[in-house]
C-alpha cells in the first residue's frame, strides 16, 4: 500500500504502477495479476483491494476517495492506520509475552517445590494435602481455562460481529470503553 501511494504522488497513473509492480518484482506475482485482471475487467480499485482481501476499512475508504477523487490521500491515510495498526500489534505481542514467562517460572518453581518439598512434608494434616493437590489444581484450573477460551473463541466465529459486540457490550465495565472506542474511532473518520 504504501509502495502504490509512493508511485502515486510520483505522478505514476494505475496501470503505470502495476506495470512497475511487476517489473521489479517488489510484490508477489499473484498480487499483480489481481490486480490487473481486475483493472481490464473495469473493476475500480477498491473492488481490486477486496479481490486482495483487504480490511473493509481501506475498502471503503478507497471506495470513498473514488468517489470525491482523492486517492493520494485516502492512501496515505490508509497507510498511516496500517503502520499504527502493526505498532499495536507489536506492543501487544511483547505485553502478552510477559505473563507467559512468569507462567513457565510459576510452572518451574511448583515442579520444584513438589519434586524438593513434598517428600519432607508430612501429607496426614491439610496442609500437606494441599500442598501435594497443588500441582493437580493448577492443571485442572488451566485446563478449564484454556477450554471455556478456546469455547468462547468458537463461538465469536460463528456468531456476526453485530451480535457479538451487542452481546459483550451490554457489560458495564466493557460498554463504558466500547462508547469511548466507538467515539474516537467516529471522530477520527
Amino acid at each position: 500500500m504504501q509502495l502504490m501511494r509512493n508511485l502515486f504522488s510520483s505522478g505514476f497513473h494505475l496501470a503505470e504502477i502495476v506495470d512497475f509492480l511487476e517489473r521489479s518484482k517488489l510484490v508477489e506475482a499473484k498480487f499483480v495479476t489481481t490486480i490487473r485482471e481486475g483493472l481490464s475487467n473495469g473493476q475500480s480499485l477498491s473492488e481490486i483491494l477486496n479481490d486482495l482481501r483487504f480490511s473493509n476499512s481501506a475498502i471503503t475508504q478507497v471506495a470513498l476517495a473514488d468517489y470525491h477523487g482523492n486517492t493520494l490521500q485516502t492512501l496515505q491515510l490508509i497507510t498511516e492506520n496500517l503502520t499504527q495498526v502493526q505498532k499495536v500489534r507489536q506492543k501487544l505481542v511483547t505485553v502478552a509475552t510477559y505473563p507467559i514467562i512468569l507462567l513457565v517460572f510459576l510452572i518451574v518453581i511448583v515442579l520444584g517445590l513438589k519434586t524438593y518439598l513434598l517428600p519432607q512434608v508430612a501429607t496426614n494434616n491439610f496442609a500437606g494435602t494441599v500442598i501435594n493437590l497443588l500441582p493437580w489444581l493448577f492443571l485442572g484450573f488451566g485446563i478449564m481455562l484454556t477450554g471455556l477460551i478456546l469455547g468462547l473463541v468458537r463461538y465469536f466465529k460463528t456468531t456476526s460481529p453485530l451480535r457479538n459486540i451487542q452481546k459483550v457490550g451490554r457489560f458495564p465495565l466493557i460498554q463504558t470503553y466500547l462508547k469511548l472506542y466507538l467515539t474516537a474511532f467516529y471522530a477520527r473518520e
